[in-house]
């Protein structure tokens, strides 16, 4: 009875139909398409591995479970690092899991000497203060230091900053330098 009563209800001689697209499609032989690879650039594939202190944005992109957002973090936090020194920083880095390095294993490199470190002796703590890790008490007590107590000899002389423990000597050790 329901089907007798939508029949009833729905006029199926009122619908009009559409003209075939056949003659359109070949008019017009959208064939080409398919067959011409050369209209649809493939995505470059990678080569790995990739150097994580050299490479931009757009080569990080590449990487598995690495987009655009991430990337330009992972740049812009290099440049504030003035490097990488070891892959954990990536840890250091807003959205970046602990599991994309496993994921990222032997399709990117680091190689520590890329890092750019600050001449202790001459940089002042303007330029120190901008690095993530110095911050402003530890980059003031560096400076002070050394304008107290004349040039650093050696790195291992900022341990006697009374700031700077075990701890913070590996954390910043990387990124200075004797002239």
């Amino acid at each position: 009875e329901e089907e007798d009563l939508y029949k009833e209800t729905f006029n199926y001689s009122e619908v009009k139909s559409y003209p075939s697209r056949k003659p359109f499609l070949e008019k017009n032989n959208f064939n080409h398409w398919k067959s011409d690879s050369s209209l649809f650039p493939k995505k470059n594939k990678p080569k790995y591995p990739i150097e994580l202190n050299l490479a931009d944005s757009e080569t990080l992109v590449q990487l598995p479970k690495i987009g655009p957002v991430l990337a330009g973090r992972m740049v812009q936090y290099r440049n504030k690092l003035r490097g990488f020194h070891t892959m954990n920083q990536l840890m250091e880095i807003w959205g970046f899991k602990e599991d994309f390095l496993y994921d990222l294993e032997g399709k990117i490199t680091l190689n520590p000497t890329l890092v750019r470190p600050y001449l202790l002796n001459v940089v002042n703590y303007d330029e120190l203060k901008l690095h993530p890790y110095f911050k402003f008490t530890l980059s003031k007590a560096l400076v002070n230091y050394r304008m107290q107590h004349g040039n650093y000899q050696s790195i291992e002389g900022i341990k006697q900053v009374k700031l700077v423990n075990d701890s913070i000597f590996n954390l910043i050790s990387p990124y200075l330098k004797i002239d």
